[in-house]
């Protein structure tokens, strides 16, 4: 698994990227939602396959 964190005086955000086969997973949930407004919301997951050019993503 690999954690991409960023942080600024406001908040902290975190995004974890793992391999699953030959996928790759995105968990977008620790990413900050101060800058988006009320109500934001943010898929589960982005699963992207090798060699396609769409991904997969689960609410």
């Amino acid at each position: 698994m690999t954690i991409v964190s960023t942080a600024n005086e406001i908040s902290q955000s975190q995004v974890k990227v793992r391999r699953v086969g030959a996928n790759f997973v995105i968990d977008p949930s620790g990413i900050s939602r101060d800058y988006c407004g009320a109500g934001a919301e943010w898929p589960r997951t982005i699963a992207i396959e090798p060699g396609k050019k769409k991904c997969k993503v689960s609410r």
